[in-house]
């Protein structure tokens, strides 16, 4: 469940799970419900007040999917590496899958959010089959391009371990910007924003 709920809010969108009082969907026919368990019912709440808390950056009318534009080998401008823990932009069992969306916040200036969803520990990635414990990868070291005088900011949050933003402290190399990240749980947002974008 939650790397489902990973996949769709990291894509912007939302899935119809929760049923009337304790109950959770299981089947599109929606006769086909189960109680939900106490741990269950625990992280329910917990990833959709993390959704609520987050909505503009998850679910703005004009999000864009640009990890094609800045990370990779060919353009270098944003990524996260982990020392054991490979990254990838599509969804492979053992990596850390990484997508990079940009939204327009206020003013329309661009920020720019990676998702980072934790698929270390998996032996494959089917929607539908039962998932192992989520492995740990280890911090990660995320290094921008530098593109200004003034330092982007940058805070990450995570709906398992730290559900509010948390700045983090960036170091310069030369034309590049260096910050060490938690390991995600089960899926982090990192936020990027230029040094002029109001909160």
């Amino acid at each position: 469940t939650a790397l489902t709920m990973a996949t769709l809010f990291s894509h912007g969108a939302t899935h119809l799970l929760c049923g009337e009082a304790d109950r959770i969907l299981v089947d599109p026919y929606y006769v086909r419900n189960h109680t939900t368990g106490t741990r269950t019912a625990e992280l329910l709440a917990r990833w959709y007040d993390f959704s609520v808390a987050h909505a503009e950056l998850l679910f703005p009318a004009g999000i864009n999917d640009v990890t094609g534009s800045f990370a990779g080998a060919y353009n270098d401008d944003i990524d996260i590496t982990y020392a054991d823990t490979a990254t990838d932009h599509i969804a492979r069992a053992g990596t850390v899958w990484r997508r990079i969306t940009e939204t327009t916040g206020n003013a329309g200036v661009s920020r720019y959010v990676m998702h980072l969803i934790n698929l270390t520990g998996q032996d494959d990635t089917e929607w539908d089959a039962p998932r192992n414990e989520a492995g740990d990868p280890g911090p990660g070291t995320l290094r921008l391009r530098r593109t200004a005088q003034a330092l982007p900011r940058v805070s990450y949050a995570d709906p398992d371990a730290q559900h509010r933003l948390v700045p983090v402290e960036l170091t310069t190399d030369g034309d590049f910007l260096h910050a060490t990240v938690p390991a995600p749980a089960r899926w982090q947002i990192v936020v990027i924003e230029p040094h002029h974008a109001p909160r």
